[in-house]
């Protein structure tokens, strides 16, 4: 088995892998729904039933009773084994543990909850409730492993909160980018100087992208996520600012302010002064020039691509059609875990996530997913619905929820969003989307 031949999955792959298996979901008053977890993809000692079937029946005060009876194949799991499951729906998240008698240990068992309306509970998420259902997860590992992955994971983002990468987010960082990635980046001999840097100016041109790949969790996260060798983009074009004695080469992009870098939103710096800038970030920087047609061709569309920058600068990142930026597919964008990679993010995982994120940071959810995907449902605007208003509204309109990401985002689409800090109706562009709307300006793409 994948995990026997690698050992003890917590140390040789510990980063997500408190990530829980998908069972199914327990509609109300609907069919019992069987379920079976193959033991690869259970950690060691973290399973102790191998199938069950689960059922839930709605009671008249709107709660919802469910009932998880457990198998281990007609065999007795170990003595004092536990296993965890989570349990979710559009407003609200659990966790349950199973274990077996110390003293009597039976190859079945039952898991019983009653999941009750809580005071935050709406209209909408009752109806989420009964006719969406509970959406059933189990975890993979043991919860003493899962805290430690947990940890481990967010670990590499500690250099999210400084301006340098500290040692122990680029170590960890560098680990999984080899483990997950596949990208395994070899130590420079001898480091290239920021006015080494710089005096490569005179080779760098309009159109020219910088790739950037910083060890601070997130740049190697969505490496991974996409498939791609960076987790940010620029662009450069060439113009004149004041104070400038003649055209220099700038670097544009969309990024946001934190503690490693000062400024919000789409913005142009002096490619001297990004530079840097970006050695202080502890940034890792590829130069990827156009071939000689596209070179030609942003040459002349400098201008345009300047233009287009003038349209759009200081408008805040594009967080809110982030995700929909990467997804295309309902599922075949999304990261497997290693080793053997049979364990997959899948939108009921997304579903869990949306569901934390509403309880404890509800604007945070609205900006990452929820205005997204009100867009793709065509809902007001101004409607700012809640998670389970949305799930509700593509059950009406017969959508599967699933299918939301995978809707394109259309170039003209605007959002309520920022610009140079004040409130603005305008387009949102996440770093890759910014660079390609630069070409298009530029002239890159045929019509």
């Amino acid at each position: 088995k994948a995990f026997l031949k690698a050992g003890d999955n917590s140390k040789n792959f510990p980063y997500f892998a408190f990530m829980p298996i998908i069972l199914g979901t327990a509609v109300p008053d609907g069919d019992a729904f069987p379920f079976s977890v193959p033991g690869d993809v259970m950690e060691p000692g973290s399973q102790c039933y191998s199938s069950g079937e689960m059922k839930a029946v709605k009671e008249k005060d709107g709660s919802v009773r469910l009932s998880v009876s457990l198998s281990n194949g007609g065999k007795k799991p170990s003595r004092g084994c536990a296993e965890h499951y989570v349990i979710m729906t559009a407003e609200g998240i659990s966790i349950h543990r199973v274990a077996v008698s110390l003293l009597f240990p039976s190859e079945k068992a039952e898991m019983k909850v009653h999941w009750k309306p809580s005071k935050r509970s709406t209209e909408a998420g009752q109806k989420d409730l009964h006719e969406r259902g509970l959406r059933v997860f189990k975890v993979r590992q043991t919860l003493t492993n899962s805290l430690k992955s947990i940890l481990k994971t967010a670990a590499m983002f500690t250099a999210e909160l400084s301006r340098h990468v500290p040692k122990i987010a680029d170590r960890t960082s560098d680990e999984f980018l080899k483990k997950y990635r596949g990208l395994d980046m070899k130590r420079l001999d001898k480091r290239i100087t920021v006015e080494e840097a710089i005096a490569r100016e005179k080779d760098m041109k309009p159109g020219d992208m910088l790739g950037i790949l910083r060890m601070d969790g997130l740049d190697p996260m969505l490496a991974y996520g996409m498939g791609a060798n960076t987790g940010h983009t620029v662009v450069l074009v060439s113009m004149q600012k004041e104070g400038d004695d003649r055209p220099r080469i700038y670097v544009t992009e969309s990024t946001a302010k934190d503690s490693y870098w000062p400024v919000n939103g789409i913005q142009a710096t002096r490619y001297d002064e990004w530079i840097r800038m970006a050695d202080k970030a502890d940034m890792n920087v590829f130069h990827l020039p156009l071939d000689e047609s596209n070179g030609v061709k942003a040459q002349e569309g400098n201008q345009a691509m300047i233009e287009y920058f003038k349209t759009v600068e200081g408008v805040d990142y594009g967080y809110r059609n982030m995700l929909y930026s990467w997804l295309d597919t309902e599922a075949d964008n999304l990261p497997c875990l290693p080793p053997d990679f049979k364990v997959c993010l899948r939108w009921p995982h997304l579903e869990l996530l949306l569901s934390a994120l509403s309880f404890f940071s509800p604007d945070t959810a609205s900006m990452i997913f929820l205005d997204g995907l009100q867009k793709r449902l065509q809902m007001p605007e101004s409607s700012h619905a809640t998670f389970a208003e949305i799930l509700n509204e593509a059950r009406r309109q017969n959508i599967d929820p699933a299918k939301l990401p995978a809707i394109p985002e259309r170039d003209e689409w605007r959002y309520n969003t920022t610009r140079f800090g004040k409130p603005a109706y305008a387009p949102q562009r996440v770093c890759c989307a910014f660079v390609c709307s630069m070409w298009k300006a530029g002239g890159l793409f045929d019509d």
